[in-house]
């Protein structure tokens, strides 16, 4: 298999630096997302990436904090923040080791106008190859949805027109321009977008890519259930403009269990930590925890 690239991801401790607290703007995965811009072309020097069309090689989660009990709070539009954590993933690093030195420089930051005091950095780096080599048939699992989950529709679909003798399949674009979005737990449209991003930002082209793709799309992973229910949220990161998705925790089944396939489903589920699921993933959406189930 070949070397492929890495995944770099940065996790930030901070504390609020200003006299007087003030309320946040927006939520607070966009105010992470305009930070990460600015770091990547002032602190690494990489080039403008929110100009980049296509697949964009990065995610974040939004500012959170924990209680004593562990218990996960995300901060939103109104709130004041005293302290936070946040995440950055860089997905497609050639050479993650330019990072480290300059991660030294980084002792305050600057979030949208509220200043911080960095506390703590925790980088830790992940091959793509490592994420295939050390997967694990995987039969049951289950996928937390942290943050509000949309999956784009696909633009095309299969329409059936009998002939006089037989059913004859033909693909056909929707009428709309652009595709809707689904906020459910729909496993194809989930695996599918990790499928894609793997593909594009690990490096790796000597893996079964359309033969995977094929598994997913013949349901190699189902539904299998959402006992504490999953719950609709929408956000209003400006005037005119909504997300609506989904979170919750939702259990799949992976059909093949022992083979060959229930391990890049598991290479993928690992994947879906760092890079995020569908719409505005950059900005902190469709942020996943995943875990096997027994």
């Amino acid at each position: 298999m070949e070397e492929g690239n890495y995944i770099v991801s940065i996790d930030f401790h901070i504390v609020s630096e200003d006299a007087e607290k003030k309320p946040i703007a927006r939520y607070s995965g966009f105010m992470v997302r305009t930070f990460l811009y600015k770091f990547l072309q002032r602190t690494l020097g990489f080039r403008d990436m929110h100009s980049e069309k296509g697949l964009r090689m990065y995610s974040v989660t939004p500012l959170y904090d924990k209680d004593s009990d562990g218990r996960l709070h995300i901060y939103r539009r109104g709130e004041v923040i005293e302290r936070a954590h946040f995440r950055v993933n860089l997905l497609s690093i050639g050479d993650p080791h330019i990072i480290l030195g300059k991660l030294g420089l980084l002792d305050r930051i600057e979030v949208d106008t509220h200043r911080f005091r960095v506390m703590g950095l925790n980088l830790t780096i992940n091959s793509y190859k490592s994420l295939v080599e050390n997967a694990s048939p995987i039969e049951k699992f289950r996928m937390s949805f942290l943050t509000p989950t949309s999956l784009r529709s696909p633009s095309q679909y299969i329409a059936v027109k009998y002939d006089g003798e037989q059913y004859v399949p033909t693909i056909r674009s929707k009428s709309k321009s652009k595709a809707i979005y689904i906020p459910l737990p729909y496993p194809e449209l989930i695996f599918k977008n990790l499928l894609r991003m793997f593909r594009s930002f690990s490096g790796i082209s000597d893996l079964p890519y359309e033969k995977i793709r094929n598994f997913i799309a013949d349901d190699g992973v189902t539904l299998s259930g959402f006992p504490r229910g999953i719950r609709t949220v929408s956000l209003r990161p400006a005037p005119g403009e909504t997300y609506i998705g989904f979170i919750g925790t939702v259990y799949m089944t992976c059909r093949d269990s022992r083979g060959e396939m229930s391990r890049y489903i598991d290479a993928l589920l690992r994947f879906s930590e760092y890079s995020n699921v569908g719409v505005a993933r950059t900005a902190g959406l469709g942020w996943v925890e995943a875990k096997e189930s027994k």
